[in-house]
């Protein structure tokens, strides 16, 4: 039995100094170096490569993504139906190819593809299921599942099917999902 305690001991400090050196390695900012190279790489890509988003609409996308929960909630309802207004007036195709543009680079992607929809636009449900495809997460899949767009719930319902997740249906805790075309 003291054999046992010996040598969890001893595992336990080898699993400390290991701990301990890769914090170390981290605190000498290579890790933030190479993470700002391929953010300047990435951005130099789109911006040689895509057109430009007018600058007010990728900030009123971006604020209003920002506005809301990872499940389609509003974090703050009042200030998200005076962005949403905004954004349902805007030309579908305008919307669409921001969005495209957008949600390739943008850190709030995933935010952007849950307003995108929650605002119910067509012309961009192609990007809405490539961003599944390439960079969806097991959330993701769950708000699309729960948009009841036919398109959507059966790309969610693949998705989880092929990374192995089980689908169960509960209610959420974190509100009322996302709808397609609801606010």
């Amino acid at each position: 039995m003291l054999f046992f305690i010996v040598i969890l001991a001893a595992l336990g400090v080898v699993v400390g100094l290991l701990i301990r050196s890769e914090a170390r390695g981290l605190d000498d900012g290579r890790h933030l170096e190479e993470a700002r190279r391929r953010a300047a790489d990435f951005y130099t890509w789109k911006e040689s490569n895509e057109p430009d988003v007018d600058p007010e609409i990728e900030e009123l996308m971006v604020s209003t993504a920002e506005n809301l929960g990872i499940y389609g909630a509003w974090i703050r309802p009042q200030r998200g139906r005076e962005q949403f207004r905004p954004l349902q007036e805007l030309d579908d195709a305008v919307y669409a190819d921001a969005f495209r543009v957008l949600v390739k680079w943008h850190p709030e992607w995933y935010r952007l593809c849950i307003l995108t929809l929650k605002l119910g636009n067509e012309p961009a449900l192609g990007t809405l299921l490539s961003s599944l495809r390439t960079r969806g997460s097991s959330g993701l899949a769950m708000v699309y599942i729960n948009s009841e767009h036919p398109r959507l719930v059966e790309h969610g319902r693949r998705w989880l099917e092929r990374h192995n997740y089980r689908i169960y249906y509960d209610q959420t805790k974190y509100g009322v999902p996302a709808r397609w075309g609801g606010f």
